[in-house]
């Protein structure tokens, strides 16, 4: 009886080293590899703002009254477009920045820029409006608005124009006195189609 018990214990440990003491092996096949160049082509976009000329302010009393005053030389923004397809139109944003810790920063609610209506010319012949849409923005510090979209691309060398005329900065009574250098930032975006 024990040797009949002895044997089915037996057994199957046997049965399980058998079957678990089997080692796999892997093997690199040789020469199968097979190599391929990954190639990238960076360059220059084929639609650039060129010069950008910010309108410029004189020198103006602190007043306890508050100031529109007109600028001293206007703006102007010209757009270089070498794209192939210009069938997509593009547009200017418009904005006035200054650092948060800047003595600019005391100008923030008290100065307001008004730029009227622009013109486009490309390549040297002023558009028809209805190859472009100018707007009349009113802006304050760190705000970004439209400045002017086009409706369709054909050209290869635009300009912007806003003469000084048109353009005024509102101060606020008694802002402080001293000078003031804020940045304006001119952006080019391409628009895309409409879906």
């Amino acid at each position: 009886m024990i040797t009949n018990r002895l044997r089915y214990l037996i057994l199957p440990v046997i049965f399980v080293g058998i079957f678990t003491s089997q080692r796999v092996r892997a093997e690199t096949v040789r020469n199968n590899q097979r190599t391929s160049d990954i190639s990238v082509r960076i360059v220059a976009s084929p639609i650039t703002l060129g010069e950008v000329t910010a309108p410029s302010f004189g020198t103006y009393n602190v007043s306890s009254k508050s100031q529109k005053v007109t600028a001293a030389s206007g703006l102007k923004v010209q757009v270089k477009d070498e794209r192939h397809g210009k069938d997509v139109p593009w547009q200017l944003k418009y904005s006035l920045v200054v650092a948060d810790n800047s003595k600019e920063k005391a100008l923030a609610g008290r100065t307001q820029l008004f730029i009227g209506e622009g013109r486009l010319t490309a390549d040297g012949t002023s558009l028809p409006r209805t190859q472009y849409q100018p707007k009349a923005i009113s802006l304050q510090l760190n705000e970004d608005k439209h400045l002017v979209d086009t409706v369709s691309a054909k050209a290869t060398n635009y300009e912007y124009g806003v003469p000084k005329e048109n353009i005024q900065l509102a101060i606020k009574e008694n802002t402080p006195a001293g000078t003031y250098d804020i940045t304006q930032v001119v952006t080019l975006n391409i628009v895309p189609p409409a879906e």
